[in-house]
């Protein structure tokens, strides 16, 4: 039986003329896949994907849960079927495109001169923080563009006295190390203020 270490979920989907195997982090969120696909000359072929940019930091990260696991997967099939499939070719370290999604951004612009001085992203579907990081491979090629910096906003909440809180985590032009929780006010006050009234 092939056993997963106990942070990471595998899921079966079926993809073109074969299967893809998908790997999720319970921290670093979609690490990438197995493909497994049926060849003419009755051969089977595994390519390995991991998900992200290759400029990406957190793309490595990724390869290096994703390569030793799936050599393990591939031997486990060795054995199983009793026979060699097709060497597996490595992706690594580009990646699959990942599923479609539209994430919602919000440019705050400097009062003065309408300069972008930071972007909001929001992570409206994030159903742990392990999404986080999911957004995060999703919006990357845009951070360097942009350039300035950028947060990652969770689901509101309500806290009390009308207010709201949300998780957020800073992600350019460096990485937060934590996700924070904090109400609206002091995110706008502590976070964006100094930015706006400090670009002009």
């Amino acid at each position: 039986m092939f056993e997963l270490p106990k942070d990471i979920k595998m899921s079966k989907k079926p993809f073109s003329s074969g299967v893809a195997y998908e790997f999720r982090h319970k921290e670093h969120g979609h690490l990438g896949r197995i493909l497994v696909q049926g060849l003419k000359n009755n051969q089977t072929q595994f390519v390995t994907e991991v998900a992200g940019d290759p400029e990406d930091p957190d793309t490595e990260l990724r390869r290096n849960i994703l390569e030793p696991l799936s050599l393990k997967f591939l031997s486990f099939i060795e054995k199983t079927i009793g026979s060699n499939p097709k060497p597996m070719l490595s992706a690594l370290p580009k990646g699959p495109q990942p599923e479609f999604e539209e994430v919602m951004a919000n440019h705050v612009l400097c009062e003065k001169c309408s300069a972008i001085v930071a972007v909001l992203f929001y992570a409206d579907n994030a159903k742990d923080d392990s999404y986080f990081n999911d957004y995060l491979r999703l919006i990357f090629p845009k951070l360097k563009e942009l350039n300035v910096p950028t947060w990652i906003i969770g689901p509101e909440s309500p806290c009390g006295l009308g207010k709201s809180k949300a998780k957020t985590l800073k992600i350019w032009p460096e990485k937060q190390l934590a996700i924070e929780t904090l109400d609206s006010d002091t995110f706008n006050k502590s976070r964006l203020s100094p930015l706006i009234l400090g670009h002009c």
